[in-house]
């Protein structure tokens, strides 16, 4: 012998068929509805985006009491020192031809705006490895704009600026320029 036992899950809740929360249990068909809390989402931080650099057209002129063999105009983020020439980091380079009877020099930097360089120019040997003048920009250091708008880069003229011979050549340990 078999026994079937038949039971609706309306009637194990105790539910009738004319309650109108058919699906609710006794307890829950008396609390009223709660509406959950809007979630705010997390807010991710926004990493600033980097500093975009522009290229700086410089031109200027050695003015020299010295002949040489070669001429340097650089960029550097120290101050101008002949002492340091050799270990400065140098941003740009120039190297005004000394056949010329202007020491005509022209750089272009990469620059971030409100950047920091100082200026600076040398006479050199035939090998590069001894300094017979020195000078820097009188307006050191130079502070870089962002160019006006609609231009690509900026320009900066009418750098000229006196390199002195030094009383005794200073040796840089290496050739580097």
């Amino acid at each position: 012998m078999r026994l079937v036992i038949s039971v609706s899950l309306a009637g194990l809740l105790g539910v009738g068929a004319g309650c109108k929360n058919a699906h609710a249990s006794p307890q829950t068909a008396a609390t009223p509805a709660v509406t959950p809390p809007a979630v705010t989402p997390p807010v991710r931080p926004v990493a600033p985006e980097p500093p975009v650099g522009f290229e700086v057209e410089m031109y200027g002129t050695l003015l020299e009491n010295v002949k040489a063999p070669r001429y340097i105009a650089y960029l550097s983020p120290s101050p101008c020192d002949v002492k340091t020439l050799a270990t400065t980091y140098v941003k740009a380079l120039a190297h005004p031809d000394p056949a010329t009877p202007k020491r005509t020099f022209y750089l272009e930097p990469v620059a971030l705006v409100g950047e920091r360089q100082f200026l600076c120019g040398a006479a050199l040997d035939r090998t590069g490895k001894q300094v017979l003048a020195f000078g820097s920009y009188p307006k050191n250091p130079i502070i870089f704009e962002a160019p006006e708008k609609g231009e690509d880069d900026a320009d900066i003229k009418g750098l000229d600026f006196k390199i002195t011979k030094l009383a005794k050549a200073v040796s840089i340990s290496f050739d580097r320029f």
